[in-house]
């Protein structure tokens, strides 16, 4: 078992800006299974009370034991949510790539997910998520398949959206990788 990282901290107490940020940074590993974990919280309370978080996961097991059965769980997770009424571009010493829009805004995305028993039956997707941008909700998954005695299938891709606008579903069956 190991643990290894970093832990930042700034707050400002400024009338016109009073808010913490928290950025982290660590790998974990434990019983075969490794994390890596980064990430960035704001958590402001003035002009207005808000939050803005970005949050990445990633879990690499070869195959780890419990109960009598070995599993496999790979795959990175993020999760961004701002509820700030304008776009987050840093927090703290963490600049990002693409900013967090502005808010409300919620968006859980996987990518690279094996889930299963190993060499039994396994879960398979190239990226899924669930975006909720405004009042824009969006929900796709793409390369979604199996794995049955280490022999791949995969079933195809959707999308589907909601909006003020109205909705859409697209979907495509076999092994593309490009949306619907």
């Amino acid at each position: 078992q190991s643990l290894v990282g970093s832990f930042e901290f700034n707050a400002s107490t400024s009338p016109a800006n009073t808010y913490a940020a928290v950025n982290i940074n660590a790998t974990l590993s434990v019983l075969g299974v490794n994390l890596a974990v980064s990430g960035a919280a704001l958590i402001q309370v003035s002009p207005s009370i808000g939050l803005a978080l970005d949050l990445s996961i990633t879990v690499a097991t070869d195959q780890f034991s419990l109960v009598g059965g070995a599993f496999v769980v790979n795959g990175n997770f993020r999760l961004r949510v701002n509820t700030l009424s304008s776009q987050v571009a840093s927090i703290g010493s963490t600049t990002f790539a693409t900013p967090i829009p502005a808010g409300p805004y919620f968006k859980l995305e996987v990518s690279n997910v094996t889930l299963g028993v190993a060499g039994v039956t396994e879960f398979t997707a190239g990226s899924m998520f669930i975006e909720v941008n405004g009042s824009t909700v969006t929900a796709a998954a793409f390369t979604v398949g199996m794995k049955i005695a280490d022999t791949p299938y995969v079933f195809g891709s959707a999308v589907f959206q909601i909006s003020a606008a109205g909705f859409a579903i697209g979907a495509r069956i076999g092994d593309s990788d490009k949306p619907p």
